[in-house]
């Protein structure tokens, strides 16, 4: 558990009793949803659980204990009181050791069932000579459990991978939002100075009436179009509160004051540059495929074993016998008592276990193919990546520049209707245009940044790259 000052420190910027506007940084952020969401536990929660299986497979090789006992008396008649107790303690090799203890009595004993008087003591072993002899059940759950845990630990890479890229494309959401929610109250806020001075013009009679109508227009548009914003911003708000949890599982709510970092579009340019030279050797490595890998194993496990059912099941029993001295109850063994068992079982056509091979084969096949087909996906993913981050530099910069352009023709525009030589409707006409441009700068950059929080999900890299 963290100090309790950690977690004030992270969540700072949400829980500010001031009116000022403070800033959540994507990295604070993100911290938090890495430290307390509900779903990183669950990943965490996976290794417990692959050692939970661990053990549940290690129980294959606990040693048992045995003991059977049973009594009949009937009419004052002691029929027989049988008494068996028996430790096994069995071996990855499928060679079970044992001991135990038989002690039988009665008058209505079946003659196979009698023993001496103290009973009889014994210890012997079960050895399969066929079928298990190389390869068994009880290797396989244990070796299953090993696979269990890459899996298990695959599954949780790639549930944290995940979250950190919904939660990454979220916070970037809310950029745009803020960003698109200030370019419309600018608009707005200049809409409502050029109509109050159109207003006053006009009143004086030095401006037509014209222009206070467009004017009025153009307000009104500059306020349905802030609604609309303000709204977006608020669902982006939202969504970006499910992603923030406390340590003791309780909802954060964002401060009204509380504003996103506004993030650069040259953000991660090395990390970029570090991937772009190695993701050729990153992606047969990455979870998505190594999964693929897991599940070959575990195929080439139940095949190992279909491979067993092939032989014929041969198992060889033998148990020393030791009499217990009636006097001073020693144990005694003569190499002549012992007690010897053969079971051969063998299906003669043995389909069954042929058809199963077969099919395993053929999953192992299909796995293969569905492994090429991934990985190449992959690779075509992160090409198309990276030509799109490429493009989208470019037509940013572009942009940027026809933005700065437009502030220039925009600034011209007012110079002449300072003169008189222009009309509210060219003026307003000038700032749609250079307010569409900067949304559409603003767009560009979104799409930018979610383009390389997808590059660095692709390949795993967000941990690493959000310095977690």
């Amino acid at each position: 558990m963290k100090p309790y000052w950690i977690i004030i420190n992270l969540l700072s910027p949400l829980l500010s009793l001031g009116q000022a506007s403070s800033t959540l940084e994507l990295d604070d952020y993100i911290k938090v949803v890495y430290e307390y969401h509900p779903l990183i536990k669950n990943a965490r929660l996976l290794q417990e659980k692959s050692d939970a299986i661990a053990r549940q497979a290690k129980g294959e090789l606990d040693p048992t204990i045995d003991v059977d006992y049973n009594q009949k008396s009937f009419d004052d008649k002691n029929y027989y009181q049988k008494l068996s107790g028996l430790i096994k303690v069995p071996s990855k090799l499928g060679i079970d050791v044992y001991g135990g203890y038989e002690s039988n009595d009665g008058i209505f004993l079946n003659n196979e069932n009698s023993l001496p008087t103290n009973g009889l003591a014994f210890g012997g072993i079960s050895v399969p000579i066929g079928k298990g002899l190389f390869y068994n059940k009880r290797r396989k759950i244990i070796d299953e459990a090993n696979i269990i845990r890459s899996i298990n630990e695959i599954e949780s890479q790639t549930l944290i991978n995940e979250l950190l890229a919904e939660a990454a494309y979220n916070y970037i959401e809310w950029q745009y939002t803020y960003q698109s929610r200030l370019l419309y109250q600018e608009a707005y806020d200049i809409a409502q100075i050029r109509y109050d001075n159109t207003i006053a013009i006009y009143n004086t009679g030095d401006g037509p009436a014209i222009d206070t109508l467009e004017a009025k227009v153009n307000l009104n548009s500059r306020s349905i179009d802030l609604q609309s914003a303000i709204q977006e911003e608020n669902q982006a708000i939202n969504n970006l509160e499910l992603y923030l949890w406390t340590e003791d599982a309780g909802i954060v709510e964002l401060l009204p004051t509380t504003i996103p970092q506004v993030l650069d579009q040259d953000i991660w340019i090395e990390d970029m540059m570090i991937l772009e030279s190695q993701w050729l050797t990153i992606i047969p490595n990455l979870p998505s495929i190594l999964k693929f890998e897991n599940y070959e194993d575990k195929l080439n496990i139940e095949r190992r074993l279909i491979n067993e059912s092939l032989k014929p099941e041969l198992n060889l029993k033998l148990n020393a016998l030791l009499q217990i001295n009636e006097n001073n109850k020693v144990v005694s063994y003569n190499r002549n008592d012992y007690k010897l068992g053969v079971d051969f079982y063998y299906p003669i056509f043995n389909r069954k276990a042929k058809g199963a091979q077969q099919a395993i084969d053929i999953d192992i096949q299909s796995n293969s193919n569905d492994q090429m087909i991934k990985q190449q996906s992959i690779y075509v993913y992160a090409q198309n990546i990276m030509l799109e981050i490429q493009t989208l530099n470019s037509i940013l910069e572009q942009s940027i520049i026809n933005q700065e352009d437009r502030v220039f023709l925009l600034e011209i525009e007012n110079d002449k209707f300072s003169i008189g030589e222009s009309s509210v409707f060219l003026v307003n006409s000038r700032e749609l245009k250079l307010l569409d441009t900067k949304l559409k700068v603003a767009t560009i950059k979104q799409k930018l940044l979610n383009k390389k929080i997808g590059f660095f999900s692709l390949l795993f890299q967000l941990q690493e790259i959000l310095k977690l």
